[in-house]
């Protein structure tokens, strides 16, 4: 490997697209690994793949012990929205940046909203809790 190139670990669950954009470039390295890995793995692959300079995390849990074992890390990014997987206190005191995908999961928060409405205005909880009790 160059010593110009940045090494990137990305969740599996980012996009082709997105999976494209790093393979069209020469100065990227990119690591793929598993939204459901283990800490302990984690922790070993960001060992292993050292230095790794970014992370793009699905659900991942990232904190204080994954970035002692990634001392290169210069940004943080999260494939969602939300960023409570992410220790930003400990982002913050090493000035490592977190980004996150501020609309990309619009559509699915909006279909969730209206399922929990839908829910509520045709009472499923309750009947669910009757038919279960064998009482309808």
């Amino acid at each position: 490997m160059s010593t110009n190139k940045k090494k990137l670990l990305i969740t599996e669950s980012m996009s082709q697209q997105g999976w494209a954009l790093f393979r069209e470039r020469g100065d990227i390295e990119t690591v793929q690994f598993s939204n459901l890995i283990s800490a302990a793995d984690f922790s070993a692959l960001l060992e292993q793949q050292a230095p790794v300079h970014g992370i793009a995390l699905g659900a991942t849990q990232f904190g204080e012990p994954e970035l002692e074992a990634s001392r290169d890390m210069k940004v943080v990014a999260r494939i969602g929205v939300g960023y409570d997987s992410v220790d930003v206190a400990a982002l913050s005191k090493r000035q490592v940046p977190l980004m996150i995908a501020g609309t990309a999961n619009s559509p699915s928060v909006a279909e969730q909203a209206m399922f929990m409405m839908l829910t509520l205005a045709k009472r499923a909880v309750e009947l669910h809790a009757l038919v279960k009790d064998g009482k309808w």
